[in-house]
């Protein structure tokens, strides 16, 4: 069934071609012209050998189509006019990391995640229960894992690590909101 579409590009357009040496290495590649014994690849011709065939589109080839309209979800962030960039691109309204901790000549300095300035005592005074996410206004990513440590089933670098040993008393405070 012929198409009642123009063609992109009229007929006489020369689609691009390789070289002769690509062609002839493309055609050894893809085994085009192997022995007599084993099958050719594809649909042989009628000499035997079989036809590379172009996976290739070319203007000449392809018929004229107008560009279906948009279909785009609603909300604000898919305006499709009047709407500039930065305010609807949701990665603009994120803020960056809030400083709760920062070193300076002094010593370490605590902050609060309104930017108040903390004791160091209160910074580092772990008093929350399960579900309290160390005592912080901001909720911690991810659903939470009650982690409980082994030492029987461990290989002995970790059963006897100190690193280990010293992070032993956050495990009940494994679980986040």
């Amino acid at each position: 069934m012929a198409s009642k579409l123009p063609k992109i590009a009229p007929k006489t357009v020369i689609n691009r071609a390789q070289t002769p040496i690509m062609v002839w290495l493309r055609d050894k590649l893809n085994a085009v012209y192997r022995d007599r014994t084993t099958p050719p690849p594809g649909l042989p011709t009628s000499d035997g050998e079989s036809k590379f065939y172009e996976m290739n589109r070319f203007p000449n080839t392809q018929a004229a189509r107008s560009r279906p309209s948009a279909s785009l979800p609603g909300g604000v962030h898919h305006k499709s006019s009047d709407n500039y960039y930065l305010e609807r691109d949701a990665r603009r309204s994120v803020q960056p990391p809030k400083c709760i901790y920062s070193t300076d000549s002094h010593g370490p300095v605590f902050k609060s995640l309104d930017g108040e300035v903390i004791s160091c005592e209160a910074g580092t005074k772990v008093e929350a229960g399960l579900r309290k996410n160390f005592g912080l206004e901001a909720p911690t990513p991810g659903f939470g894992y009650a982690w409980h440590r082994n030492k029987e089933d461990e290989l002995p670098t970790t059963k006897y690590s100190k690193d280990f040993a010293a992070l032993e008393k956050y495990d009940k405070f494994t679980y986040s909101d």
